[in-house]
Formats: C-alpha cells, sequence, structure tokens
C-alpha cells in the first residue's frame, strides 16, 4: 500500500482544478466591531455584543462591558430591480459569568417583479424588465434576554442566551418609481403579522494565547 502517500499530491492537483464555490455570512451587523468582520466574529467576541454574536465569548472579555450601539446599512443594484435596507440597535451590560440585553434587528427589502423580453431595439443584453408594482417586505425583531455563561476547563467556556423574540412580518405592493423610492416612501412604514417566541443562543468558546475559535447554535 505504498503508492497510498504517494497518490496524495495527485488528489489535491485534481481538487485543485475543481470550481471553488464561496458564500457569504448570513450574519447581521450588530455591534461596531462586527461590521467588518463578518461572522468571524464568532470567534473574537468579547465584550457586550457577544450576547448577540457567541454567548461564550464573555468568559475571556473585561469584567465589565456596557455596549450602546446603532448600526445602518444601504444596497442598491445598478440594475433597478430591487434593493435593501439593514439596521440594528442594541444596548447590553456583562460580566464574564452574566449577561443582560436587548437588539433589535430591521431588514426591509423593494423587488420589482421581473419579465422575460426578446433581446432587440431598446432591451437590454440581460433581456430582464422590470414591470407592475413593487413588493416590499419587511421584518422587524426585538429580542430581549439573559446570558449565562460556565467555564468548562482552563480556556474553554460555554454560554448561552435565552431570549424573547418578537417578530413583525409585513408584504405588500407599493406604487412607486423604482425599488429605492419605495424604501424612502410612506408605505415603508407600514407593519405587518406580529408574534412572539422563546429561543436561544448558544456558544462554545475555545482560547490560549492569540488562538480563539468559537460556534454558535
Amino acid at each position: 500500500m505504498k503508492w497510498i502517500p504517494a497518490s496524495f499530491p495527485v488528489v489535491f492537483a485534481i481538487l485543485g482544478l475543481l470550481p471553488a464555490m464561496a458564500f457569504g455570512q448570513s450574519f447581521a451587523a450588530v455591534g461596531t466591531r462586527a461590521a467588518g468582520m463578518g461572522g468571524a466574529f464568532v470567534g473574537v467576541a468579547d465584550d457586550a455584543t457577544a450576547i448577540y454574536w457567541n454567548p461564550a465569548g464573555l468568559a475571556s472579555g473585561s469584567f465589565f462591558s456596557l455596549v450602546l450601539d446603532h448600526g445602518s446599512a444601504k444596497a442598491t443594484p445598478d440594475v433597478p430591480l430591487g434593493g435593501t435596507e439593514r439596521s440594528s440597535f442594541m444596548i447590553a451590560l456583562t460580566t464574564p459569568a452574566l449577561g443582560l440585553g436587548y437588539y433589535r434587528l430591521h431588514t426591509q427589502s423593494a423587488k420589482s417583479p421581473l419579465v422575460l423580453l426578446p433581446v432587440g431595439d431598446g432591451v437590454p443584453d440581460r433581456n430582464l424588465s422590470a414591470a407592475g408594482d413593487i413588493r416590499l417586505e419587511s421584518l422587524v425583531t426585538h429580542h430581549a434576554g439573559v446570558t449565562i455563561v460556565q467555564s468548562l476547563t482552563q480556556g474553554v467556556a460555554l454560554g448561552a442566551t435565552l431570549k424573547l423574540v418578537r417578530g413583525i412580518a409585513s408584504s405588500q405592493l407599493v406604487t412607486a418609481e423604482s425599488p429605492e423610492a419605495a424604501l424612502e416612501g410612506p408605505d415603508a412604514e407600514v407593519l405587518g403579522r406580529a408574534s412572539n417566541q422563546f429561543d436561544a443562543d448558544v456558544g462554545i468558546m475555545a482560547y490560549g494565547g492569540p488562538l480563539r475559535v468559537g460556534l454558535t447554535v
């Protein structure tokens, strides 16, 4: 079976020729420090924003942390077919073993219905065109909870945030010149159905020297 080690370079070369796929993190950017790090902040969180990113991160943080944060982002593509707005607000007070916090997340999107048109005079190559009213969708969630952290061994901690979540969702058709105008119009403030649920975020953090590894469920 001496041929097995010799085959490793061949296998790796074949894998390197395969097309790669990349996916962005789905985390909202809660907290200024996390805004430029995306989901990687799960393994770094050590301030009060850890109650959202990774509750176990409080174990390696400061003895006392207070965070008051507000952020917003807006994305409008080059073609006028859709747009998205996101905003967040958080207030949290934490110690290495206990945390209290509240945060609000708001995501709003506007999309134009699409129709397929034959490519020809006056029609873009991409043969997509906006038609009809614009669908405006909104989701607001309020999270209020308590975070508990327990050290398992030296350099390994487990944490959980137990919280009450109130969600408010709406979907409607509005008349506007573009998705961007729909997001800024008066109809953007209309809210829909609401519901309340209990939820839990569980995280584990391993740290030692410059190395930190985190996982959140």
